[in-house]
C-alpha cells in the first residue's frame, strides 16, 4: 500500500522557531509609545494572529490609531524593523527542528513551511535554521487572502503539492493554527509550548506533543502502519 501521508506542513514561529518572547518585547516597546501597556497574557493569547488582526484587538479603544492608515502602516513597519534586526540576535530554533526536518525530507516526504507571518520575516527565520535545501517551498500571509484560522495557507500548500488533504500532516503550536488544519481536514499534530494547554486541546489536535522529535517519530510510526 503506498503511504498516506506525503507531506508535512510546518508552522514557522512557535513550532520550528522560538520567537514569542521576542516578539512579545518589540510589541510590549512599541505599544508604550502609543499609551497602552500590553501584557504577556494578553500577546499569548493572541499568538498565531497576522501583525493586522493584533492592532485591530488590542488597539481597539485607540480608534483614532485604528482609523489613520498612516499611523498604523508605521507601526507594521516599525514591528518589521525591529523584527528583522533581533531574529538572528534573540530567535533560535526549537530543539530538535533542524534535525527532524532533515530526517523526514530524507525519508522522502516533502516539506512546506506555513506561516501568518511577513515573507521577509520568515526568510530570516529559514536561514537561522539551515533548513533552505530541504523545504518545497514556504507560504506567507501575502499569498492567501484569508488567514488562519482560514484553513487557506494549508489548502494552497496541498495543492501545489498537488496532494489531498489526507495525503498531509500539519505541525502547529497555536489555537488558531490548528483550527486551519483542521478545517482543511488534515491531519494535525500540535507543540504544547507552554502558553495555553487548555486551548490547544479545545481546538481538538490529532495528537499532542512538547518536542519536534516526539512530533517525528509518529510521523513515521503512522508511515509505518499505512
Amino acid at each position: 500500500m503506498k503511504n498516506k501521508i506525503k507531506a508535512i506542513l510546518f508552522d514557522l514561529d512557535g513550532t520550528l522557531i522560538d520567537s514569542h518572547n521576542m516578539y512579545y518585547t518589540i510589541w510590549h516597546n512599541i505599544f508604550k509609545q502609543y499609551g497602552k501597556n500590553l501584557t504577556k497574557q494578553e500577546f499569548d493569547s493572541l499568538a498565531g494572529f497576522p501583525y493586522q488582526k493584533i492592532l485591530s484587538i488590542l488597539l481597539k479603544e485607540k480608534k483614532d490609531i485604528l482609523k489613520d492608515s498612516n499611523k498604523m502602516k508605521n507601526i507594521c513597519n516599525e514591528l518589521m524593523k525591529q523584527a528583522l534586526f533581533l531574529i538572528p540576535k534573540k530567535a533560535k530554533p526549537k530543539p530538535f527542528a533542524r534535525q527532524v526536518i532533515f530526517e523526514l525530507k530524507n525519508k522522502g516526504l516533502k516539506i512546506a513551511i506555513v506561516s501568518a507571518n511577513e515573507k521577509n520575516l520568515m526568510k530570516k527565520s529559514i536561514d537561522l535554521l539551515k533548513i533552505q535545501t530541504k523545504i518545497d517551498f514556504f507560504i506567507s500571509n501575502k499569498d492567501v487572502k484569508n488567514k488562519k484560522p482560514s484553513p487557506d495557507c494549508y489548502l494552497l500548500a496541498r495543492d501545489r503539492f498537488n496532494l489531498k488533504s489526507k495525503n498531509c500532516v500539519v505541525v502547529e503550536d497555536t489555537y488558531i493554527g490548528i483550527e486551519a488544519g483542521k478545517k482543511a481536514k488534515m491531519k494535525v499534530f500540535a507543540i504544547h509550548n507552554g502558553i495555553d494547554l487548555g486551548l490547544i486541546k479545545k481546538a481538538n489536535p490529532d495528537y499532542i506533543f512538547d518536542n519536534l522529535l516526539d512530533v517525528k517519530k509518529q510521523i513515521l510510526n503512522l508511515i509505518k502502519k499505512e
